[in-house]
């Protein structure tokens, strides 16, 4: 869930050309990240924070880690195999 987190941050950046600051915390990231109005926020990367948030602070692993490693490949998985040929 880690690397989802961190790779869908990265592809918000390198993909969406969404700027989070390098210090931000996940929260900050959301918000930054909504502020920027593209529909990838609501339906990608807010679930997959909530998710990465609830188990790093919560210790509750996701019930649907199935359906969040699908919303990571349809909408983020282009930039990790850009990045992965550079």
């Amino acid at each position: 869930l880690s690397l989802l987190y961190r790779g869908a941050v990265r592809a918000l950046e390198q993909q969406y050309r969404i700027t989070l600051p390098a210090s931000a915390t996940e929260g900050e990231c959301l918000r930054q990240a909504r502020a920027s109005g593209k529909a990838v926020v609501g339906a990608a990367f807010a679930p997959i924070v909530q998710a990465w948030v609830t188990l790093a602070y919560a210790r509750r692993a996701p019930a649907d880690f199935e359906r969040l490693l699908t919303l990571y490949t349809q909408h983020f998985e282009a930039a990790a195999e850009q990045e992965a040929t550079s």
